[in-house]
Formats: C-alpha cells, sequence, structure tokens
C-alpha cells in the first residue's frame, strides 16, 4: 500500500506546505524512517484530503474526456494518464477506456498480468488471453462491468485494450448507427458507474475515434512545439470542423502545446503562437523532460513522481485547468438538460411537437 508524508499531499494538491491546512486530517499510520517515527497518510486519506482541498472537483454529471491527435509521441497517453490519476486522487470515480491498439494507456497504467520469473511462456500467455476489452461486449461475450481492471487507486478502473480492437473497427463499419456504438454500448453504462470516462484513443482517424469522439462531451488535443505539428495544425482543425459540421454536434476541443524546447527559439515561439491565436488553449505549455518519461516508466502521474521543478508547475496549471474546463462544461450541459426535460415535459402536456437539440 502506498503511503504519503504530509509534504508530499501538500505538493499533490497544490497545499503551498500550510501545516493548518492538514491538521484537521489525522493520518492514518506511523513509519519508522531510520532514528524516528514519521505520520504517514495512506491512499485512502489522501483521496479524503484531495475531495476536500484538492483544485479538481467533482463534475456536476459524468463527463467523457477524449484525448486524440493525429500525431503521436506528443504527451497524449501521458495527459490522459496525469488526468485521470490526479482525478482519482481526488475522489472521483474514474475510468479510462483504452482505443489505441499499440496499448500504450494500458501498458502505463501496470493492469495486465505480470509475468513471473519462474512463469513459463503458456503461463504468461493464458493470463493475458484472459484479459476482456472492449471487442467481448460487440461479440457478446461479456458486459461492460466485466472489463473493468482495478489500478493502484480505489476509485479508478482501466478498460484495457486488447489486439481485436484491429478487426472492431472493421466489424462496425456494416452497422446501423455505427458512429453511435461506444456511446450506447459502453460508455451509457459507464456513466451510471463513473464520474469521469477518459478515452485515450489512436493518433490515426479511425471508426474508433469517430465513435470516441460521439460519445465525448470534450476533446483534448496535445500540440507539439515543432514545425511538422505546426504546419499541420491547419489540416487537423479543418478535418474536425468538417467532422462536427457532418455530425451535427458541437465538440468543445481544449489544445495543450507540448514538448516545446525551452532553449529553443523556435519551438518557444511556435507555444507563444498556439496561445496567442487559438481560442481555447491552456495557459502553459508542456516542456520536454525526462521527467516525464520517467513517471510514465513508473506508472505515476508527475505530480506523484517529482516534488519540485519547472515540469511540475506547468502540469499542476495545465491540470487545473482541464479540470476548471471539466466542471464547468459539466455544469452547462446539467443546465442544458434540466431546459431539454422541461421542453419535453411541455411538449407532452400541449401536444407540441418538440425535437431534442442534444445528441
Amino acid at each position: 500500500m502506498q503511503h504519503f508524508t504530509p509534504k508530499k499531499v501538500s505538493q499533490l494538491f497544490s497545499l503551498n506546505n500550510d501545516p493548518m491546512i492538514l491538521s484537521e486530517f489525522k493520518p492514518s499510520t506511523r513509519q519508522k524512517q531510520g532514528l524516528f517515527e514519521k505520520d504517514l497518510f495512506t491512499i485512502d486519506d489522501v483521496q479524503k484530503i484531495g475531495e476536500c482541498k484538492g483544485f479538481f472537483k467533482r463534475p456536476q454529471r459524468p463527463m467523457v474526456m477524449t484525448f486524440f491527435t493525429t500525431k503521436g509521441g506528443v504527451f497524449k497517453t501521458t495527459l490522459a494518464l496525469n488526468v485521470a490519476r490526479m482525478s482519482a486522487l481526488h475522489n472521483i470515480r474514474t475510468c479510462i477506456v483504452g482505443l489505441d491498439v499499440q496499448g500504450d494507456i494500458t501498458l502505463a497504467m501496470g493492469v495486465l498480468p505480470q509475468e513471473s520469473e519462474e512463469g513459463e511462456i503458456n503461463d504468461v500467455l493464458n493470463r493475458y488471453d484472459e484479459v476482456k476489452g472492449i471487442y467481448d461486449i460487440f461479440t457478446g461475450r461479456s458486459q461492460v462491468s466485466q472489463l473493468l481492471l482495478d489500478s493502484d487507486i480505489p476509485g479508478l478502473k482501466v478498460i484495457p485494450e486488447t489486439p481485436e480492437l484491429v478487426a472492431m473497427a472493421d466489424a462496425i463499419a456494416g452497422m446501423n448507427r455505427r458512429e453511435y456504438w461506444l456511446k450506447e454500448k459502453v460508455i451509457a453504462p459507464l456513466k451510471l458507474m463513473f464520474d469521469l470516462i477518459i478515452i485515450d484513443c489512436s493518433p490515426n482517424w479511425n471508426r474508433l475515434t469517430t465513435n470516441a469522439l460521439m460519445a465525448s462531451d470534450i476533446l483534448v488535443s496535445p500540440l507539439e512545439c515543432k514545425i511538422n505539428n505546426f504546419r499541420n495544425l491547419k489540416i487537423y482543425r479543418r478535418m474536425l470542423e468538417e467532422f462536427q459540421n457532418d455530425m451535427q454536434i458541437d465538440l468543445p476541443v481544449l489544445f495543450v502545446p507540448t514538448r516545446y524546447a525551452a532553449n529553443k527559439k523556435l519551438s518557444c515561439d511556435i507555444r507563444d503562437w498556439y496561445q496567442s491565436n487559438l481560442e481555447q488553449v491552456s495557459p502553459v505549455g508542456i516542456r520536454e523532460s525526462t521527467a516525464v518519461e520517467e513517471s510514465m516508466a513508473l506508472r505515476v502521474s508527475l505530480l506523484e513522481h517529482r516534488a519540485s521543478g519547472e515540469i511540475l508547475c506547468e502540469m499542476k496549471q495545465v491540470l487545473s485547468w482541464l479540470a476548471s474546463e471539466c466542471l464547468s462544461r459539466s455544469e452547462d450541459v446539467t443546465n442544458i438538460n434540466s431546459l431539454d426535460g422541461q421542453a419535453s415535459s411541455l411538449a407532452k402536456k400541449t401536444g407540441i411537437s418538440y425535437q431534442s437539440q442534444l445528441l
């Protein structure tokens, strides 16, 4: 079981190391470190503190946040992992749905069976064969609740990627309402169990990506601060605009500048251009750093891994911004749904036909 010092808890939730803020919370355990004993918080303690004092507030209704861009290696999965773990540490019931056939988010979460030193290859393969994915829902072999794998944080679950995702992307092509399969068969049941659902997409726009966007409340797109990504941005934005027009949806797109090199003028200029010319963009970018790679290798968020540094401050600001956007948009959706329900009720009473504008 993980244990956290009061200082680490303060760093996690940006409490400025103020001992008075944590004084109302009593650590659950004591542990000897050298000649002294230290009070330590368990992960259950941390979640209670995060819920009361942290920066990630529970959305007013279940929200779906999809991470997608058409280029790999831009911190897409890194951001998804950091949002998921930090929201769970704030005692927000969170589920990750992996849709990238490379399985990066599943590996990063460490939920797959681990190979033992004395294990035979057949034992390892058998354990992997027991892992279920959304293809098992498609074939009718499993229900959504049977796919959920536990993580090391209570309340944080994962639906892992499996190799069958490749076949599934082709299989749904001939279905009626094929763009809504994920929303109706997977996301709708998950909304009964979780406050926040995070979808990590492949960097290729395929049918599963279309399904993810149709099921989403927010799209988060990392933008690498390099010339090739900068040149492709115009095409990417046009693709998103055409998609939303064709599907008649209004999906908020939040951009996050990533992987800028602080010592390279062109990279910083591209970051500055993103922040000056895009409407919904994070207040800061996230720089290139070995600390990010280290945290992914350790299967934790950057805030769990690092205690200080410029990269940590940037990640905190980005996560706080995404949390704020998620909360505000959940309130907007709640208001719209309320009006929608009132209009439907009025239509039934008056006999006037009413067509919901919500998808």
